[in-house]
């Protein structure tokens, strides 16, 4: 098995042979050789703006620190669009009579051409901002006219890519990335059986959630390293991704590099705009449909036979999260948000000369077109407008435009392509009722699928979650089956389906509903020990009227404010969450509607319990703003929404929020009504299913009338939907889980009976351990979703205490680093997942990350408006923290009391970085302490702390640092009283280092 070395020469030898641009530059070592080649580049590619007179020293100090430094990626990233891709610096030149110029530094339009030039660096070596005498060296770097902007962080066969992705989040909280290296726009992990990219994210770590593998333009996964280097890191496809497959979020203040199938996406529609043919794309709802269609309306204006490109939405559509993703894209583009009163903007814009995208809506074309049929345009601007060549982009393009008028607008528009996008398609066995010929389905309205990707590719591609569906019922299937009235229907689907409706419009019906939310749903809202308060997950009710939705939102308040023995929130979930449930309402109202005037009432109470719950001030004349603001609280985006206090648990809806509404925090659609169509079922679940974390593995369903009727539908619209089958989108059963977490344990008894026995085995068996235990883990972690499933069942059900798994583990990392120390060409590790990463011990990570984010955000406020509530959530994490790890809880402390003492000092600064500055400080004073008792450079030191993996015999790292204690063995036997024997020097200074990194330095990270 090839060394990692051998493989980063692999890696360069792939790029830079063939017709690849890719230059490898040997003689670039270090930060300042950076400097220097992008210095070079500015000067050869700008001569005559410099007129033959090279950038001095101090004008290049200038452009360093000025314009070539950056806090941020993102903030490099928006300096990178340029000005019509033309990237350039301000610079005053020294010599007075030269003048102020304009410098080039890159072109974005130019890719594989022009000025741009194209280079390789390996083993660049980087300085640690917080400790210069430590230097990191950086695997393979790639650099655009010298800008550094993709890193490659690399691993040998046997080692997992994550273990890459750990090196990069260490290099990140160390702010090795700044200087040269803040221009970084993208980071992959490699080994030779993968690679996984991200873009550079917004903070001091990567969401490992959010790596993604690339698949080709049929959706078949890439599983070899150089063969994702030669689809994604050759020229111009690197290029490509950074100059056109980007997206920048104002909002968010992060990067956004799109997925494989997004990219195919805009290449496909791309192609059929060649041959002026129009098509439709089919992207699963939660995949990011919105953004890759914004992304193929902008990139349409590149070709020259399209004027302009028109995204077209309905009104109802852009508000709330469209209209706010749109600006926060379009921030860094050059394009603008209308407003969609103004149709003489419109106007204005078709008419002008410029090659723009126009986002605009349904309702402002209609009345362009009944201006013109009105005679109101001027007759030369009705002629310039309908001669335009017009590609028309429609997001939701069933719901924003109809048959009848997509005719309209194509008879105006003579010279126009439609491209839709849905996560939906009407086929024909659910196809429009529209009148005459009229196109019914997508592909007759549109034309043929140019590129689809199924809610089954996207589970795969781990790009959204599967589905938990449960089916619960409040008649019995006997009652049913007893029914009179159902005697003609054969199977209970069909009696269910016909049962009356108003069998479950009653309270008590109701009540079992709220009851069954409120206190047997406990880990769909993630109310589990180890979470804090705030980092639980929100959930949608959705009923079949408005009424219903009313009745709901009474009883959810009743259980709280007036509870009975049978109807009250249990003692179990209080003590998990005290103030659980939070609930609010959200429907239309309509001031002209005989029913409206108790709707508007009710309303207005609820209003009023909200205003009162949060300290806002909504009224029936803000309903509007209301609604964004709750939106916002459900959706947990923005940092002020992680405080518990600021929190809505439960929303009731009729059909608000169950398209569109992208919120990962949403983890539960409860559902009360009929069943919908098979369009609208699949676009409701999708609300649920958005990536998050580990904690969040499945969206998840919960029906609670008609079983058997809403599992036949449900079943339909999956397999509709996820090309041609829904087992693979859908959790398995309890029973199969508990079948299989039964099997699983079993398998790993059988392999070692015990955890102690796993390092006796020979390398066979330890293969077959390590398999058993990831076949294990995965059981336990699918197991454990389930509201049927209690920890404590483990030692008394299936026989297996959380002691004995946490000794399984620890017996599985040492088997596993044995393995892979042992293996090569004739041994390889092929027949193990060493890309599996470990779920079941990770508790402590996820309430460390949750509590530096929370941190953050009470920082950004005045320390008056910190409730006493998140004062208490920060104190009790410290307090159970410092039982395991108290110098890593006193170091947190520290920070806490100073962003309650002076807020103003942490206003702008990283507390994740600050704390990783903390925590490096004390590594520092361990490290220097060992180096002194044992008589050995700290260099020496550091450079086996770095290499350490806890349990493993780490043989590289410390033979250097042992090799010097003994040489200097005679300074140890001079200056300390009871001096050790030569002989056991190192035996004891190695355990001593042990000692070092299990005592004091892990329980620090």
């Amino acid at each position: 098995m090839q060394s990692e070395l051998d493989f980063e020469r692999q890696l360069i030898e792939t790029l830079t042979k063939g017709p690849s641009q890719w230059t490898w530059r040997q003689d670039i070592r270090t930060e300042e050789d950076i400097w220097n080649n992008i210095r070079q580049k500015l000067n050869q590619n700008n001569s005559d703006i410099l007129q033959d007179v090279l950038i001095t020293d101090s004008e290049f100090e200038q452009i360093k620190a000025q314009a070539l430094n950056f806090n941020t990626f993102y903030d490099a990233a928006t300096w990178l669009v340029g000005e019509n891709g033309s990237v350039k610096i301000r610079l005053q030149r020294q010599d007075a009579s030269l003048g102020t110029v304009y410098l080039e530094v890159i072109n974005q339009r130019e890719i594989s051409g022009g000025k741009t030039s194209y280079e390789i660096v390996n083993q660049l070596q980087v300085t640690n901002r917080f400790d210069r005498r430590q230097h990191r060296r950086l695997d393979v770097t790639l650099l655009f006219n010298g800008l550094p902007l993709i890193q490659i962080e690399l691993k040998k066969a046997s080692v997992s890519r994550v273990e890459a992705m750990n090196q990069l989040d260490k290099y990140l909280g160390e702010d090795v990335f700044t200087g040269a290296l803040s221009m970084i726009q993208m980071f992959v992990v490699m080994n030779e059986q993968g690679a996984r990219y991200i873009a550079a994210p917004a903070g001091k770590k990567l969401n490992r959630k959010f790596f993604m593998n690339w698949v080709d333009s049929d959706n078949q996964p890439v599983h070899s390293g150089l063969e994702f280097a030669k689809a994604m890191l050759t020229i111009p496809a690197a290029h490509r991704m950074i100059a056109d497959y980007s997206v920048l979020d104002n909002a968010k203040k992060a990067i956004i590099l799109m997925r494989p199938y997004q990219i195919h996406a805009i290449e496909a529609v791309k192609q059929a705009s060649f041959k002026q043919e129009s098509g439709y794309v089919w992207h699963t709802t939660g995949s990011g449909k919105t953004l890759t269609s914004y992304k193929v309306a902008r990139n349409l204006l590149r070709i020259p036979a399209v004027d302009k490109t028109i995204f077209l939405v309905d009104r109802r559509d852009l508000d709330m999260q469209t209209t706010a993703s749109f600006e926060a894209y379009a921030q860094n583009d050059t394009i603008d948000i209308n407003d969609t009163n103004n149709t003489k903007q419109l106007i204005r814009r078709l008419y002008s000369n410029d090659r723009a995208m126009i986002v605009t809506t349904r309702q402002k074309l209609d009345n362009v077109l009944r201006q013109a049929a009105q005679g109101k345009l001027a007759e030369r601007t009705v002629k310039k407008i309908r001669e335009l060549r017009l590609a028309f982009v429609v997001d939701e393009c069933h719901r924003a435009l109809s048959p009848e008028k997509q005719m309209d607008i194509k008879r105006f528009f003579h010279q126009s392509m439609w491209y839709g996008f849905t996560g939906t398609p009407l086929f024909a066995g659910d196809r429009k009722n529209v009148a005459g010929n009229l196109p019914r389905t997508t592909q007759e309205q549109y034309g043929p699928c140019l590129h689809r990707y199924t809610v089954k590719e996207a589970i795969h591609d781990n790009a959204v979650l599967g589905f938990k569906i449960e089916y619960k019922q409040t008649i019995a299937d006997d009652e049913v089956e007893d029914m009179q009235s159902l005697a003609q229907y054969g199977e209970i689907a069909q009696k269910e389906e016909h049962l009356p409706p108003y069998l479950f419009e009653t309270d008590a019906h109701r009540k079992m509903v709220v009851s069954t939310i409120v206190n047997k749903s406990r880990k769909l809202f993630g109310l589990h020990t180890h979470l804090l308060a705030g980092e639980q997950f929100g959930a949608i009710l959705t009923t079949s009227s408005i009424k219903e939705a009313q009745r709901y939102y009474e009883l959810f308040q009743e259980i709280k404010t007036n509870p009975t023995d049978d109807f009250c929130v249990k003692q179990k979930i209080k003590n998990l969450l005290p103030d659980f449930p939070k609930v609010a309402i959200t429907y239309s109202v309509s001031e002209n509607e005989d029913e409206s005037i108790n709707n508007q009432d009710k309303m207005a109470q609820a209003l009023g319990d909200y205003n009162a719950l949060f300290g806002t001030s909504f009224g029936l004349d803000t309903l509007d703003a209301y609604n964004t603001n709750l939106n916002n609280r459900l959706a947990r985006k923005d940092v002020r929404y992680l405080q518990r206090c600021e929190q809505i648990d439960i929303v009731i809806v009729v059909d608000r929020l169950l398209t569109g509404f992208d919120a990962p925090r949403i983890a539960t659609l409860f559902i009360d009504r009929p069943p919908q169509t098979a369009a609208n079922l699949i676009q409701a679940f999708s609300r649920t299913n958005r990536i998050l974390n580990d904690d969040k593995q499945y969206g998840n369903v919960v029906t609670f009338r008609q079983p058997h009727f809403y599992k036949r539908c449900v079943d339909n619209a999956l397999s509709l939907y996820s090309n041609g089958g829904e087992t693979s989108v859908l959790a398995p059963s309890w029973d199969v889980a508990h079948e299989k977490f039964v099997f699983a344990i079993n398998n790993l008894r059988a392999t070692a009976s015990a955890p102690d026995v796993v390092m006796q085995l020979g390398d066979e068996a330890k293969k077959r351990f390590v398999r058993a235990f990831q076949k294990f883990d995965s059981a336990l972690r699918n197991i454990r979703v389930y509201e049927q499933f209690d920890n404590e069942q483990l030692a008394t059900t299936y026989r297996i205490s959380q002691e004995e798994i946490e000794n399984y583990q620890k017996m599985y990392i040492e088997a596993l680093d044995d393995l892979r120390k042992d293996s090569d060409k004739e041994h390889p590790l092929s027949d193990i997942d060493v890309e599996y990463e470990l779920t079941t011990v990770r508790t402590e990570e996820v309430g460390y990350d949750y509590i530096v984010n929370l941190l953050q955000s009470l920082a950004q406020e005045d320390n008056e408006v910190i409730s006493a509530q998140t004062k208490k959530e920060v104190d009790d994490y410290i307090a159970n923290l410092a039982k395991t790890k108290r110098e890593l809880a006193h170091l947190i402390e520290h920070v806490w009391q100073g962003i309650q003492q002076h807020p103003e000092q942490y206003k702008d600064h990283s507390v994740h970085a600050l704390l990783h500055h903390l925590v490096e400080q004390k590594a520092d004073e361990y490290i220097e302490q060992f180096a002194k008792k044992w008589f050995v450079q700290e260099q020496f030191v550091r450079y086996a702390v770095d290499g350490y993996t806890p349990n493993s015999e780490q043989y590289d790292t410390l033979k250097e640092m042992s090799d010097v204690i003994c040489q200097n063995y005679r300074q140890h036997r001079d200056t300390l009283e009871n001096p050790l024997p030569p002989l056991r020097v190192r035996k004891t200074a190695l355990q001593d280092f042990a000692d070092l990194m299990k005592e004091k330095i892990l329980p620090l990270k």
